[in-house]
């Protein structure tokens, strides 16, 4: 049980100082644009193997990866389809508007962690105790 707490502990503080390095010290703008990258993609990555991992324990092999096929279509038609909203209008010009989204954005995100770091104690320590 201890070790549970201390890898969510450890997990929150991870999230929580990479944000506070961000806001003691401005990293370059094409740095800054891979770490969102990055943060993005790891974790699309890991709700992707969570559900794909569910997928197939449930429906099999097919049924997952035209799933997964048919996803990544439907997402790539939508992202051809709907037009783009960017944060910089001109160089050097933020939108005031588009700012307060992100940080709103970026807020409930963190609220998620902050919740999952909080309950993954207790479904681990449940799920191994109906084992």
């Amino acid at each position: 049980m201890v070790s549970i707490v201390l890898l969510s502990t450890l997990a929150g503080l991870g999230t929580g100082l990479g944000g506070l390095v961000v806001l003691v010290r401005k990293p370059e703008e094409k740095l800054f644009v891979f770490l969102i990258g990055l943060a993005a993609g790891l974790m699309i990555m890991l709700s992707f193997m969570e559900l794909l991992s569910d997928s197939l324990r449930i429906s099999g092999l097919f049924p997952a990866a035209v799933g997964f096929i048919a996803g990544s279509l439907i997402l790539f038609i939508l992202d051809f389809l709907l037009p783009h909203k960017h944060i910089v209008s001109e160089k050097g010009v933020i939108d005031a508007k588009m700012l307060r989204t992100g940080t709103l954005i970026a807020i409930g995100i963190s609220l998620t962690i902050f919740q999952r770091v909080l309950l993954l104690p207790q479904a681990i320590h449940m799920r191994q105790k109906s084992a």
